[in-house]
């Protein structure tokens, strides 16, 4: 082996072990259970079994309901994955509180948009239900969000948007898995 070669070869190797490290390192930092790797692990289960869904949307009282064969799933529960409350300057933003059957974490301020976040477990430890409120609050609108997820049986995003001069709007999507 060559000196380039070697040098190469040891380079690739540093830097190969500093991105396990990092990588191993960013999952043991996560203070709050992690919704973005749950639901990309959901997502991936979903597309594999090619989940359908019965979807019922209401949007300001108009209601329709849907059988969809071919769902986005990472579409739909994009919302869900973008509630993770696992970044770094977070790290004592939300109280916790644990039980053998649950979790919750509650934003300690106010301004932070993902504001409760409730985790139910079966007695063998896996997910029951997941259920989440956002609020976005400034000058131009205030917006609520509420979201529910139970594995195996459905997903619920519900919002309710008050903007400056114009009616409050309400938005729910429910979908029920069909087995």
């Amino acid at each position: 082996m060559n000196k380039t070669s070697y040098l190469l070869f040891i380079c690739l190797l540093v830097i190969s072990t500093a991105c396990i490290k990092q990588n191993v390192q960013s999952k043991a930092n996560n203070r709050y259970f992690d919704l973005k790797v749950y639901f990309e692990n959901e997502i991936k289960r979903l597309n594999a079994q090619d989940q359908k869904v019965n979807k019922t949307v209401n949007d300001n009282g108009k209601v329709e309901t849907k059988s969809i064969r071919d769902t986005l799933w990472a579409d739909e529960l994009s919302v869900f994955e973008n509630s993770n409350i696992n970044k770094p300057a977070w790290s004592k933003s939300y109280n916790v509180l644990k039980t053998d059957s649950s979790e919750v974490y509650t934003a300690v301020d106010t301004l932070l948009k993902t504001r409760k976040i409730s985790i139910l477990r079966f007695p063998n430890g896996s997910i029951r239900n997941i259920s989440i409120v956002n609020k976005t609050e400034n000058e131009l609108y205030d917006l609520e969000e509420k979201l529910e997820y139970a594995p195996n049986n459905f997903y619920s995003i519900e919002r309710k948007q008050k903007a400056t001069l114009m009616q409050e709007r309400y938005f729910k999507v429910e979908g029920r898995f069909i087995n």
